[in-house]
């Protein structure tokens, strides 16, 4: 394929407002069928999903570098990988297709890759929730060196984040109000209570860092530590 058409693929994705890094491009040769002559021949030009086999390509009819015939993979159950398709298209109507792909097909899948599961994160973030039968103890409220423990845990916790993932400023401010209202709950919330605004604080705050799955591990292994003293109160 020339250098041009190369280009503009790359020039669509950016245009359309998706990271460019996230796409990787090759040219493969196919393998010949000597039972077909008529089959093409010509190279195929695939734009796919780094680390996934979710795909655009495209390939010229022989002997001519302006006229295309392409398949992609659909955001479908299985992710289908569709037939080359059946009509021939000159570039400018090739773009068409490929920029449909983007916005009903890859950006789909981007954010399903994107969006955090949070029912792990309720696995990961359980020891906030460890034992959630209602007794006399757990609809107690905190005693005055409890609610110091988690004081001083939180404000750790804070540290550890900032120190560790670099947020914006929005982030930070969505941290800290998230923090802060944690905190405030611990003087008006017994311990059955204030653990399930601690989860939901927790995973709020893994939700808005847009960590992946290893983030959310450090994430977890940063709240586990700063909280190490104050657990048994969460008990």
């Amino acid at each position: 394929m020339l250098k041009q058409h190369k280009n503009a693929f790359l020039e669509a994705i950016k245009e359309f407002g998706l990271d460019p890094t996230l796409f990787q491009a090759e040219e493969t040769n196919p393998p010949i069928n000597p039972s077909n002559i008529l089959e093409l021949k010509t190279p195929i030009f695939t734009i796919k999903l780094k680390h996934t086999s979710f795909m655009f390509s495209v390939r010229y009819i022989n002997y001519n570098f302006d006229v295309f015939v392409y398949k992609f993979t659909f955001f479908a159950p299985e992710y289908i990988e569709a037939d080359w398709s059946s009509q021939i298209y000159g570039f400018e109507k090739l773009l068409e297709h490929f920029d449909r792909w983007l916005r009903f097909h890859a950006s789909a899948f981007i954010q399903e890759q994107q969006l955090p599961d949070l029912w792990s994160q309720i696995e990961i973030y359980k020891f906030f929730v460890h034992d959630s039968a209602i007794t006399e103890k757990t609809t107690s409220g905190f005693s005055e060196e409890e609610k110091k423990n988690l004081h001083r845990s939180i404000k750790e916790f804070r540290s550890l984040v900032l120190e560790n993932f670099d947020p914006s400023q929005e982030q930070v401010e969505f941290i800290g109000d998230q923090l802060d209202y944690l905190a405030s709950a611990i003087d008006r919330l017994n311990r059955l209570d204030w653990r399930a605004v601690a989860l939901s604080t927790m995973i709020s705050i893994a939700t808005n860092l847009g960590v992946d799955t290893e983030g959310g591990q450090f994430l977890f292994k940063l709240s586990k530590q700063a909280f190490q003293l104050a657990i048994k109160s969460l008990q």
